[in-house]
């Protein structure tokens, strides 16, 4: 790994950018002056100081009582560790206020209409698989899904296969639709047969567009912009109507579908 890409992780994690390069420096060549590292990691001489006491106080990096002092970089592990253990802290506290903030507004929201809207705009794939992981958990007896390819997130995310061994353990009857042209040992198609899910194939022109329908009334549906087949877009329909027009689709191509099986 890059120097660069070391420093740009260090950033995520809640660094500053000169932090992130004395770390990323130290972890090169430890037991180094101030003065060497304000050098080798291109920072001011003027904010070397601040940035090192700050680093220190935070036990991400030590120091011995030389003169002049050398700073010295934690074991990987233990670094790790620390970071971790502060974002983890600092999550929890976040968590805490925001529930407070939540639970008075909760007295504040009328949020009865949204219920009465139809249909819902699913902007990205993080939102589709937020959708399906939410279908998974409000089913109460039958989901069934088709699928114009399997959705890697769908099949190896752990929380949605979490989700979905939650429906099983609740016996809710599952059932999904897949292309022909998938691999029959595709390792999404086993966890989902082994979480419970009865598989078919079916020809993929038979398949025009993937869909989900939970207790035949909840659908979602996906669609793609034309300008782009990475572009994965999705609707979150509440109407009963239009689900059993959908179902329909499905028990079409459940009848002509051919059973998946694994050993």
């Amino acid at each position: 790994m890059s120097e660069k890409q070391t420093t740009r992780i260090f950033e995520k994690i809640g660094l500053t950018e000169y932090q992130s390069l004395i770390i990323s420096t130290l972890l090169k060549e430890s037991g180094i002056t101030a003065q060497e590292i304000s050098s080798k990691a291109d920072i001011p001489y003027t904010k070397i100081y601040s940035v090192l006491k700050t680093l220190e106080d935070k036990a991400y990096i030590r120091s011995n009582m030389e003169r002049p002092k050398k700073y010295f970089a934690l074991e990987p592990d233990e670094l790790k560790d620390r970071l971790l253990e502060r974002k983890e802290r600092e999550l929890q506290s976040l968590k805490e206020e925001l529930d407070s903030h939540i639970d008075s507004l909760k007295t504040t929201y009328s949020g009865d209409h949204l219920e009465e809207i139809p249909v819902w705009f699913l902007s990205s794939r993080e939102s589709l698989v937020s959708e399906v992981i939410s279908i998974c958990q409000d089913v109460e007896e039958e989901v069934i899904y088709v699928v114009m390819t399997v959705w890697k997130r769908m099949g190896s995310s752990k929380k949605v296969l979490k989700a979905i061994e939650d429906m099983n353990n609740r016996d809710v009857d599952m059932k999904m639709v897949v292309p022909s042209s998938v691999d029959d040992d595709a390792p999404e198609l086993k966890n989902l047969s082994s979480r419970g899910f009865s598989l078919r194939k079916v020809d993929p022109g038979m398949i025009s567009y993937s869909l989900v329908i939970a207790d035949g009334r909840r659908c979602g549906l996906t669609i793609k912009r034309a300008s782009s087949t990475k572009s994965e877009k999705g609707l979150r329909i509440n109407n009963e109507s239009i689900a059993n027009t959908l179902y329909r689709y499905f028990e079409d191509l459940w009848g002509k579908g051919e059973p998946l099986e694994f050993s």
